[in-house]
C-alpha cells in the first residue's frame, strides 16, 4: 500500500500542474473551469490539490479499501489538510517576503500534497473507526467544498482569497 500512495502523490502532483494549464488548454471551457483553476488567484490554485485529491480518494475507495481503513476519512482529511496547508504557507510566506514566487509557490504546492498523503496513508493504517457516520459526515464536508469550488469559479466574493493578482478580477 506504501508504494501505491507514493504513485498515487506523484499523480496528483501531475495532475495539479496540467490543472493550472487545463482552462486555457480548452479555450475557457466552463465545464473544466470547475475543476481547473481559471485565473492566478489563491482559491482557483486551491483546486489543484482539491480535485486531484478528490479523484484519487475515490480510486482509493474503489481500490484500496479492502486492503486499508477509514479511507473515506483518509482522503476527506487530506483533501482539507492540503487546502489548508497551501493556504497558511501561501500568505505566511507572502507577508514575510511581500512578493509572490512561483518557486515557493511551487513549493508549498508539493509539500501540501506529499503532507496530506503522508496523513492519509497513516490514518489508512490506524485500526478501523470508520462507519457509516464518518462516511456521510465527511461526504457532506466533500460535497460542500465542492459545491463552494464551483459556484465560487463563476460568481466568487469580492475578498482577496479569490482576487486574481494579475488582471485584479474575480473568477471567471
Amino acid at each position: 500500500m506504501l508504494l501505491w500512495q507514493i504513485i498515487e502523490t506523484v499523480l496528483i502532483i501531475l495532475l495539479g500542474v496540467i490543472l493550472h494549464f487545463l482552462y486555457d488548454w480548452t479555450s475557457k471551457n466552463k465545464f473544466v473551469a470547475t475543476f481547473s483553476a481559471v485565473n492566478e488567484s489563491t482559491w482557483e490554485h486551491l483546486k489543484l490539490a482539491f480535485f486531484p485529491i478528490l479523484l484519487f480518494g475515490i480510486v482509493d475507495f474503489i481500490f484500496v479499501k479492502p486492503y486499508a481503513n477509514n479511507v473515506v476519512f483518509a482522503a476527506t482529511i487530506a483533501l482539507f489538510s492540503s487546502i489548508t496547508i497551501i493556504t497558511i504557507l501561501f500568505y505566511a510566506y507572502l507577508g514575510v517576503i511581500g512578493k509572490n514566487v512561483d518557486v515557493i509557490n511551487i513549493s508549498i504546492f508539493v509539500i501540501a500534497v506529499i503532507i496530506a498523503k503522508y496523513i492519509a496513508y497513516r490514518i489508512m493504517l490506524m485500526p478501523n473507526f470508520e462507519n457509516i457516520y464518518y462516511i456521510l459526515l465527511c461526504s457532506y464536508f466533500i460535497f460542500i467544498t465542492t459545491f463552494c469550488f464551483v459556484v465560487f469559479t463563476f460568481a466568487p466574493p469580492k475578498i482577496n482569497l479569490f482576487k486574481d493578482p494579475v488582471t485584479g478580477k474575480y473568477g471567471i
